[in-house]
């Protein structure tokens, strides 16, 4: 019952890490805009902690001195089912789970929106972390770590246009987050912002010498653009009363798209903004995270089915003459949310990250959310991690890799995965990669895209 203990290890650890400490990734992936005085975050995981122990109890009771014919928690197989069935892989269950080959037409109950403001785009409220609780394997390959705090959190990762720089968000050094920049390789870090407030949501320019970000330094959050280098006094794009959130650049440089809360519709709205003369602003859709096509005026994001429905899918709107047309619906589950889309480098693939049963995840970041990537069209869906820990927030460097935000090491820190293989293995009638040149792929210059390896004849 290793697991189990370990959940509860971490679940009372974290009423004193965490007791002290407001993080910015709290504030856009937990819903704290507005923190809790530090005696009721302390409180707030004390119950989670009891949570985690009765939990603990349930799926161990000889443990825990209860009966051993306590209900268990969960029947996964019944013996004689067990001979019966094929064996299947963690990779296979969770596709199976996420992408079902049926879609139920039930309708869910209860899928309202909370007062929380997060991943999913609820509104904000007072609530705390909630303690990861996965200890299972992992067989995800290719991996490396990136950042390495083991206080505070790191997130929101976004790649330099040659590959070699990591932007991101970061807790390390104070209760609020601050933008950061480092070498993927190195451990030395540099931080660009300085605030008492949290600034968050790094977005380069394609050109590398500019940083959008969202700040609540004026209240509430807007969008700023400062120096890639350092120095100098950020420029504030937007201004206004309402959340704005997630910039993501044109093509040309010289437009920002972002997310909005809007006052009136009470929803996600997705507006345009010109970098150089932020007081034109234009509505474009509703949607949450944006994330701009790196050579087409087409922007990718996410949006929910329903008001208050936290059953996300993945869309497309081309950006033509100032409006939204051609709205695309990219990947969709039935029964889990699909969020965080994110272009590759040459826009030949997306990666997505998805969550099962959304509606049933509480305050703080999911227990498990499993990273996948797709052809543009959707097609050639492939689980490039292995059905355990949180894993969110893809971003893609120029040769291929996908960096994202896990929770693996303990912490959140960032990490990299190397996708070719797993693009190989997603091939359906396409031509598929020559081994022998795998080597070569990963190590080419970052303007030969995925889209463009080395295929046998």
């Amino acid at each position: 019952f290793v697991g189990a203990s370990n959940r509860v290890e971490k679940a009372e650890t974290n009423v004193q890490a965490d007791a002290d400490q407001d993080d910015g990734r709290d504030y856009h992936m937990n819903g704290d805009i507005d923190t809790p005085p530090h005696d009721e975050r302390a409180q707030k995981e004390g119950d989670h902690a009891d949570h985690a122990w009765a939990e603990a109890n349930a799926e161990a009771p000889e443990a825990s001195g209860q009966s051993s014919e306590a209900q268990p928690v969960m029947r996964v197989v019944e013996a004689t089912e067990a001979e019966e069935a094929p064996q299947k892989s963690r990779r296979q269950q969770i596709a199976e789970q996420v992408f079902p080959s049926s879609y139920s037409a039930q309708r869910r109950e209860g899928m309202t929106a909370s007062e929380r403001f997060d991943l999913f785009g609820d509104l904000p409220s007072s609530t705390a972390t909630g303690a990861a609780t996965n200890t299972g394997f992992d067989d995800t390959e290719n991996l490396a770590q990136v950042t390495f705090a083991n206080e505070g959190r790191n997130f929101d990762p976004a790649i330099s246009p040659d590959g070699e720089r990591v932007f991101f968000a970061s807790t390390r050094h104070s209760p609020t987050a601050d933008i950061y920049v480092k070498s993927v390789r190195g451990t030395a870090v540099t931080k660009l912002t300085n605030s008492a407030a949290h600034d968050v949501m790094p977005s380069l320019s394609p050109d590398g010498e500019r940083v959008a970000f969202a700040s609540n330094r004026n209240g509430s959050y807007d969008i700023f653009i400062t120096n890639a280098s350092g120095g100098g006094q950020a420029s504030q794009v937007t201004s206004d009363a309402a959340h704005e959130l997630h910039p993501t650049w044109s093509a040309d440089g010289q437009t920002i798209a972002y997310c909005r809360l809007g006052q009136t519709s009470d929803r996600w709205e997705i507006w345009i903004a010109d970098a150089t003369n932020p007081g034109r602003q234009t509505f474009l859709t509703y949607g949450l995270f944006p994330d701009w096509h790196p050579t087409e005026d087409r922007i990718l994001f996410q949006r929910s089915r329903d008001r208050g429905d936290r059953y996300f899918s993945v869309w497309t709107v081309d950006y033509v003459d100032g409006e939204a047309v051609s709205p695309t619906e990219i990947a969709s589950s039935s029964t889990a949310a699909v969020i965080n889309p994110a272009w590759s480098a040459d826009g030949s693939y997306i990666a997505f990250s998805t969550i099962l049963n959304p509606a049933d995840v509480e305050a703080g970041s999911p227990e498990v959310a499993d990273l996948w990537i797709s052809r543009a069209d959707g097609s050639q869906r492939a689980n490039i991690t292995g059905g355990y820990f949180a894993n969110l927030m893809p971003a893609w460097s120029p040769e291929g890799s996908v960096f994202f935000i896990s929770d693996r090491s303990g912490d959140d820190n960032i990490w990299s995965v190397r996708v070719v293989r797993a693009i190989q293995a997603a091939s359906v009638n396409q031509p598929m990669v020559n081994p022998a040149t795998i080597a070569e792929t990963e190590t080419a210059a970052p303007e030969a895209g995925i889209a463009n390896a080395p295929v046998d004849p």
